[in-house]
């Protein structure tokens, strides 16, 4: 586990987020099961080489993400969902089932409903084509550990495909543009928003209607800055949460 100088060395944000980060990597790493409790509050204090205000400052925020539970004067434990649903970052353009992969999680799509399609006045807008543009949409249910986490409806334009890997309707549009060589999309601008699910939204993701959900509006553009796809993504954030780290903008010398 990092010590206090280590940490100090990563990064400028406040000591107790470095020590939420080395905590979320000791409870990955250290076979540590849901419903495990973790190490006295003074032995994580003194391998981390914190002080206990700052630890628990560090608890309180895993807490808030539902990934331990203090339970007072009993100890600290691991949350059912800390090793299933891990954070994930905004700053990176992947398919899901390749993070899972790289965490040891399985994560399969249940439904994946493909089709060929034209796109309308406001999708054409979006990709900068004529009305009526060939496109191709998935719909696709994703579960994490057999637990349904997202929906992602999206499309494409059909130009992009490759003529040798044509898509076979198993994957969303996002995993098989990235699946390509050279993968035709290079990021996405993407607006993110919190909605209630409407009862076809809420049936996709096995929710209540109404329930609040992470929504990412993403349209996809290639190396030369032109949309080719659009993307409407769902998430359920009490099992599925993201991250992002904001940093301050470097300031110049004067010229």
């Amino acid at each position: 586990m990092s010590t206090q100088n280590e940490m100090r060395a990563l990064d400028n944000r406040p000591l107790y987020l470095q020590a939420v980060d080395v905590l979320r990597d000791f409870m990955a790493t250290g076979g540590f099961k849901p419903g495990d409790m973790l190490p006295t509050g003074e032995e994580l204090a003194r391998q981390l080489g914190i002080s206990r205000t700052t630890l628990r400052e560090a608890l309180g925020f895993l807490e808030r993400e539902g990934r331990v539970s203090r339970r007072h004067g009993v100890g600290t434990f691991v949350a059912q969902l800390a090793r299933s649903h891990e954070l994930h970052g905004l700053d990176q353009l992947g398919a899901m089932r390749a993070w899972g992969e790289a965490r040891n999680v399985h994560v399969e799509a249940i439904q994946c409903l493909a089709e060929n399609s034209l796109a309308d006045v406001e999708l054409a807008n979006v990709l900068q084509v004529k009305p009526g543009t060939p496109v191709y949409r998935t719909r696709v249910v994703m579960a994490v550990e057999e637990s349904r986490v997202a929906y992602f409806d999206s499309v494409v334009l059909t130009s992009t495909f490759d003529p040798l890997q044509p898509p076979d309707g198993t994957k969303g549009v996002l995993e098989y543009l990235l699946g390509l060589t050279p993968p035709p999309v290079a990021y996405s601008f993407s607006e993110i928003f919190s909605v209630n699910a409407d009862a076809s939204i809420a049936a996709e993701l096995g929710v209540a209607e109404g329930k609040a959900v992470l929504l990412l509006v993403e349209t996809y553009c290639d190396d030369d800055d032109r949309p080719i796809g659009r993307a409407r993504d769902y998430y359920i954030t009490d099992t599925f949460n993201y991250a992002i780290v904001r940093r301050v903008r470097s300031r110049l010398p004067p010229g």
